[in-house]
């Protein structure tokens, strides 16, 4: 098993030993199934405090509420407030098991520590330790989340995206993802799995006082405030994450393979009944190509018609008909040099929230503001 943190090994004060990992028995052993207190510590949460003592030996450190002998800081005075109480949050998404968010004690910087098996050769932390070598780590087409920690135990070793408020922050969001996976094929290296669910942002610039991992609050567990848009935070980097279905490649190997695909969005090639060797490279393309349709042409009126015919091309039903990653990021780049700065301000049109009454309007308020930002900062 190994557990990785997305530069540099830690200087640890006291060794403590690794404690193994609780299976769902022995943690559910540790809860009380007679108590009605729904703030008490679930069975996925306590397998974290089982292992909060050697994480720390490890340099990072968890929330109050995984560590042993917590006491919610609410007391006996009645139910707690969230925005109050940080430590009422509860780790209980489905990802609880395999992911916390901690604090490096070095630089107190917030981390997400994810725990990986290597049961399977643990191929996505090996992809992850090449990708982020001396040399590729420093590339800026480089977008595969940083790798900060390996931590290796004896014997082993979901994002969902705000809203796009403009059109060139849709624009952004393509061409980070398709310069990500240029940089990634460039490498040899087939994500598998390039889909919205497997794409992140770092969101430190548009929300000055951090996110909470659990909860629609920022770090310390407060109602969030002084939020900014993608725009007026200067632009944000996207992160290809989870690479435990990708495949490193060697410079001579032949990338041509028969695996089935375990990916949210499937090639067509990928799910056939008997599946022939395919270009392990092109199902990316497919991919990150639907992802485009659902979450930019699907969600909007009509404000990425433009990239249409680029997107159409990268889900074609024959692999050798879709575009390589190279080029359609040259050819989305062509599209983009049309929009002007002023273009890409405007407003996107959400088609759950489009009213063509109203639109005219709610355009022309928008673009005031975005001015008024302009007039503050001096950045357009």
């Amino acid at each position: 098993m190994s557990w990785f943190t997305s530069r540099r090994r830690l200087s640890v004060q006291a060794e403590v030993p690794w404690p193994g990992w609780l299976d769902d028995e022995a943690a559910k052993a540790l809860t009380d199934p007679s108590s009605d207190d729904s703030y008490a510590l679930n069975h996925d949460e306590l397998k974290w405090v089982h292992v909060q003592p050697w994480l720390l030996s490890k340099g990072y450190d968890l929330r109050p509420r995984f560590r042993p002998g917590w006491v919610p800081s609410w007391g006996q005075s009645g139910a707690p407030r969230r925005s109050r109480h940080e430590d009422a949050i509860i780790h209980g998404n489905v990802y609880a098991p395999v992911v916390m968010d901690a604090v490096r004690r070095a630089d107190g910087r917030r981390v997400l520590i994810k725990r990986v098996s290597l049961a399977h050769g643990g191929r996505d932390v090996a992809i992850l330790e090449y990708l982020a070598s001396k040399g590729r780590a420093s590339d800026p087409r480089n977008h595969t989340i940083p790798l900060l920690d390996v931590i290796r135990t004896p014997p082993f070793r979901y994002i969902t995206l705000p809203e796009f408020d403009t059109l060139g922050e849709g624009i952004d969001f393509m061409d980070q993802s398709l310069e990500g996976l240029v940089f990634l094929h460039e490498h040899r290296v087939a994500h598998r799995d390039c889909s919205i669910t497997n794409i992140v942002m770092d969101s430190k610039k548009m929300y000055p006082r951090g996110l909470h991992a659990d909860a629609s609050l920022d770090a310390q567990g407060r109602m969030l405030s002084g939020a900014r848009t993608r725009t007026q935070a200067g632009g944000v980097k996207y992160y290809f994450i989870d690479f435990g279905e990708s495949i490193l490649f060697a410079a001579d190997e032949d990338a041509r393979i028969k695996e089935p695909s375990k990916a949210s969005i499937h090639a067509p090639e990928t799910r056939a009944n008997q599946i022939m060797p395919y270009d392990a490279f092109k199902p990316d393309i497919y991919t990150l190509g639907k992802t485009f349709q659902e979450q930019l042409i699907e969600e909007f009126v009509g404000d990425f018609g433009a990239f249409k015919p680029l997107i159409e091309s990268m889900i074609q039903i024959n692999p050798d008909e879709r575009p390589t990653a190279a080029q359609a990021l040259d050819q989305l780049r062509t599209i983009s040099s049309a929009f002007s700065r002023t273009d890409r301000h405007r407003r996107a049109h959400w088609k759950r929230y489009h009213d063509p009454w109203t639109a005219p309007v709610a355009d022309a308020v928008h673009m005031i503001s975005e001015v008024l930002w302009v007039l503050r900062t001096w950045k357009w």
